[in-house]
Formats: structure tokens, C-alpha cells, sequence
């Protein structure tokens, strides 16, 4: 099965700590199939999705800063590897290039 992404994979380390980019309102927290879960962020008109976590720390209608801890990584699905797939939407329909939303250091 192929499924078409809208986002990027980051790999790091299980358990490693997810951070929101943007301040902004969680408004869903949802399992994955899998055990995993992903949370939607709303800044503005623009939304930020996180998905496969491990844990999650932030709950809906919560307002989150940019930075903020949102949860732990999973490890992906039949793999050894951990990773979190990061989305950028603008509205409902135009994906965004991520790599573009991401702190440089």
C-alpha cells in the first residue's frame, strides 16, 4: 500500500521530545492505527499536524507556545527507527513545503 504524504519524515531518537513551531490552539489529539497519535494546530489560518507520537502532553481547545513540548516520538510502525511526520496546511486544502517552517539553528 502507498499512501501520498503532504508532509516530512524526521527521524531521531524514540522518545525523543516533539515541539510546536508556531503559538497557537491544539484542536485535535487523535490515535493512529498502530498505537501511535497525531495533534492538529491552529495558527490562524494555517495548521501544523504531528504525527506519530508516542505520548501526547497537550489536550484540545489548549493554547500552546511556539516551542512548547506537544509529545514523544514513536517508533514507526515495522521499523526500528523513530521518526514524526511534520504537516503545514494553509486552510483546508493547500498543502505547504515544511522544511520551510523549521527553526534553523
Amino acid at each position: 500500500v502507498m499512501v501520498q504524504s503532504a508532509g516530512i519524515k524526521i527521524c531521531t531518537v524514540q522518545g525523543g521530545l516533539v515541539k510546536c513551531l508556531y503559538d497557537g490552539e491544539v484542536r485535535y489529539v487523535l490515535p493512529i492505527n498502530g498505537g501511535s497519535r497525531f495533534v492538529l494546530v491552529r495558527h490562524g489560518s494555517y495548521f501544523s499536524v504531528y504525527s506519530n507520537l508516542a505520548q501526547v502532553f497537550v489536550k484540545p481547545g489548549q493554547h500552546i507556545s511556539a516551542r512548547q513540548v506537544i509529545g514523544t516520538v514513536a517508533n514507526t510502525i515495522g521499523s526500528d527507527e523513530a521518526s514524526v511526520e511534520l504537516q503545514i496546511w494553509k486552510g483546508c486544502c493547500d498543502k505547504l513545503d515544511p522544511e520551510k517552517w523549521i527553526l534553523r539553528r
